[in-house]
């Protein structure tokens, strides 16, 4: 599945793989034999499952209670194809934040470009990033809660995602340098963002937008002259 975050379920199936009853295939999943695409399309499709299968299980479980066996059978592919595409499952959630959050930054960026003002800007872009998780609370728990307890690998993942969060917040351009005051304010939405879903509230973020933004992140804008 690759449809965008916005337009992922708000819950997850009966069965969060996704897995269809036995006998059946996954709706997205290539048949053998002659199926019209080439093997660097197959490859892509498999790796796309993979990674949208490990979003959709750390919805509803720990990183830690994640296997193998899991991801494969939810992505519908063998063991073997797992190992052509990942070492681990490390890899696997590297790449599924790296989506997840690409997909969060893009439409924080597009909901905004239509608001004039800095504290305008600021405001739908918040509102947006807190809409889409309260949304699909997978892609909450991916970003702001598991990634803190998936590795080294994933840790370095947030460090830069921290960057993309607080460059998005600004509408500072990719590569752009990042104020640490912005990394401060961006640093303090993602802290409010765990808390909430960890606390089980992550379907009522959105009602949090207003304080977020009058308490936490436009004195911070203010401190640094961002008026």
């Amino acid at each position: 599945m690759t449809a965008q975050a916005a337009h992922r379920s708000a819950t997850a199936p009966p069965s969060v793989t996704g897995n269809p009853p036995p006998g059946r295939r996954r709706a997205d999943q290539i048949q053998g034999g002659h199926h019209g695409l080439s093997r660097g399309e197959v490859e892509a499709s498999q790796r796309s499952r993979i990674v949208e299968a490990m979003i959709r299980l750390v919805g509803v479980r720990a990183f830690h209670e994640i296997g193998v066996a899991d991801l494969v059978s939810a992505a519908g592919v063998s063991r073997k194809t797992f190992y052509e595409q990942f070492r681990n499952k490390e890899e696997v959630f590297a790449a599924a934040y790296d989506r997840a959050l690409g997909e969060l930054v893009a439409m924080m960026r597009d909901a905004a470009e239509s608001s004039t003002g800095r504290r305008d800007r600021l405001a739908v872009r918040v509102t947006t990033l807190l809409t889409l998780l309260a949304r699909d609370e997978a892609v909450a728990r991916v970003c702001f809660v598991e990634v803190n307890a998936a590795g080294p690998l994933a840790l370095d993942r947030r460090r830069h995602g921290t960057e993309e969060l607080a460059r998005a917040l600004l509408g500072f351009g990719d590569g752009e340098p990042v104020p640490i005051v912005a990394l401060a304010a961006a640093g303090a939405l993602g802290e409010v963002i765990h808390h909430e879903v960890v606390a089980g509230r992550g379907a009522r973020l959105l009602a949090t937008a207003p304080d977020l933004v009058e308490t936490v992140l436009t004195p911070i804008w203010s401190e640094a002259g961002w008026q």
